[in-house]
């Protein structure tokens, strides 16, 4: 959710790359945005079995390569993010 009282409406755009959602993210935080949580649900979020969300290969395909293209992370770097990427996925999940 964005407060568009406060955020620059040019930063919030979809970028043509997989995982929009994401870049557009931290496109935001890049400029000095500041995102903060909510301890409540707004939203329910389904996620059917063949969704693009659903299949977790593709999902590190596309981390990785907003890491490394995107964002130009260098390879170690890249993979320090992945790994805690996805040791906060798993964790999320039990």
């Amino acid at each position: 959710m964005f407060d568009l009282e406060r955020i620059d409406r040019n930063l919030i755009f979809m970028p043509d790359v997989k995982s929009e959602d994401t870049a557009t993210w931290w496109q935001i935080l890049r400029a000095g945005y500041t995102a903060h949580g909510l301890d409540e649900n707004l939203a329910v979020y389904r996620r059917p079995k063949n969704s693009l969300s659903s299949n977790k290969l593709e999902a590190i395909r596309r981390i990785w390569n907003l890491y490394r293209n995107r964002e130009k992370l260098s390879v170690i770097a890249s993979v320090y993010y992945l790994f805690f990427w996805a040791l906060r996925a798993t964790v999320r999940r039990l």
